[in-house]
């Protein structure tokens, strides 16, 4: 026995170093990075196959079938500018924020591409971008469990209309800022939360609720008397890009409620606090006048059940706030019904009570439920982009 208590010494007091340890946590990062990156690769390229062969087995396959709908008003609008007009449907409507335009149009200058595949490449880079941060978004809020942070990668990389992250679409670069901006709120970085706030105003009206998740968190930090000067700046910089965009409409359209104007006109949206949705939800579970009307009544009320759910998991107050203000502006606006979906890509966070309960079933039943899942969302892309006609 006595020749052995030297070697479990020896064992016992090797040195930790804090090189050691960095370098592992910079290796665990990385590897969570390369993971998440995959997962969300595959999710993407499994709903854009998906998508091609319905295309393909109708007639439909085609290049512009990636900047369909509001892709073309975002490559008029990277080409040509806008208009001064509110009226309907013109194109280069104010109603389209200028960040992702303008980041395509940057890109097809500097790189000689075409605009359409330079929208392409800033949403699938910004849809890499996205998953980094939704995988560490995740990890800061329930630990460090790399399994859940992938689970939620991949719902979102395969949630219904998430082809729209692929397309020539703002949703993309949007969510990129919108998830990076709340693991600053969660790390307490005020001035980066500040200025990604302020840049994804740019970008999508949807803004908005990450402009109370800021003020809301500064707040909450205010009370704890932990706010600083830098909380403040946050607080002043959060809003600017919206304010910025609506003031620029105001003074280029002659109308002081300019871009709201645009919105009403062109797409008939306005806050009606739901009475639109309870309309279209009825005549689609009564009438039943398409089966995608039908199945967009249940993700909406699935979206609403999640919050519900992530209320009672105690998700943070300022994540909370986020994934609350993008279903209200979804339910609570009229306008086109069919994009009610769509508008629910960015309540992302609304997929971690999901998450959560896929980590306690058996692997079995965790790879069942996830296909499920994979099935049903990249059929609603398909069918939506494809089979139904409308605008999405």
């Amino acid at each position: 026995m006595t020749h052995q208590t030297p070697t479990r010494r020896r064992e016992s007091s090797i040195p930790v170093t804090p090189f050691a340890l960095s370098t592992a946590t910079a290796a665990g990062r990385w590897s969570a990075a390369w993971a998440s990156c995959l997962v969300y690769a595959g999710g993407q390229c499994l709903t854009i196959l998906v998508v091609a062969a319905v295309a393909a087995a109708r007639h439909r396959l085609s290049g512009s079938l990636w900047w369909s709908w509001d892709g073309r008003q975002f490559l008029y609008i990277a080409s040509h500018g806008y208009t001064n007009s509110v009226a309907a449907h013109v194109s280069g409507s104010p109603a389209f924020f200028p960040g992702y335009p303008a980041s395509m149009a940057g890109l097809a200058a500097v790189s000689r591409m075409p605009l359409p595949a330079a929208g392409i490449v800033v949403s699938a880079c910004s849809g890499l971008v996205f998953a980094l941060g939704l995988h560490r978004l995740v990890t800061k809020i329930a630990g460090p469990d790399r399994g859940l942070g992938l689970l939620v990668v991949f719902l979102a990389s395969v949630s219904p209309l998430s082809i729209v992250l692929s397309m020539v679409y703002s949703e993309a670069l949007f969510c990129a800022l919108a998830v990076w901006c709340l693991v600053a709120i969660v790390d307490r970085r005020w001035i980066t939360a500040g200025l990604l706030c302020l840049l994804a105003g740019t970008v999508r009206q949807t803004a908005l609720a990450l402009v109370v998740a800021v003020v809301l968190a500064a707040v909450a930090a205010g009370y704890r008397r932990a706010a600083t000067v830098r909380t403040w700046i946050a607080v002043a910089l959060a809003p600017l890009g919206l304010l910025g965009y609506f003031s620029w409409v105001s003074v280029r359209t002659g109308h002081v409620t300019g871009w709201f104007e645009a919105e009403r006109n062109g797409w008939h949206t306005y806050v009606d606090f739901g009475a639109g949705t309870e309309r279209f939800s009825y005549r689609a579970l009564v009438f039943a006048p398409a089966l995608l009307d039908v199945v967009t009544v249940a993700i909406v009320g699935l979206a609403v059940i999640l919050l519900v759910a992530a209320a009672a998991g105690r998700a943070p107050a300022a994540v909370l706030a986020y994934s609350s203000v993008v279903l209200a502006l979804d339910v609570f606006a009229d306008g086109v019904m069919n994009s009610k979906v769509r508008l629910l890509v960015p309540a992302f966070t609304l997929l971690f009570p999901v998450s959560v309960w896929l980590r306690t079933q058996t692997p079995l039943a965790r790879l069942t439920i996830l296909g499920c899942a994979a099935m049903a969302g990249t059929w609603y892309s398909s069918y939506a982009l494809v089979i139904y006609g409308h605008a999405i």
